[in-house]
């Protein structure tokens, strides 16, 4: 998810690739 948020400009990068990366691991 990291890299297509990469990609995707996303209106909160931080806190969407923050939050769901804690949730997968």
């Amino acid at each position: 998810m990291t890299r297509g948020n990469k990609s995707n400009p996303s209106p909160h990068p931080k806190t969407l690739t923050a939050t769901p990366i804690s949730s997968l691991n």
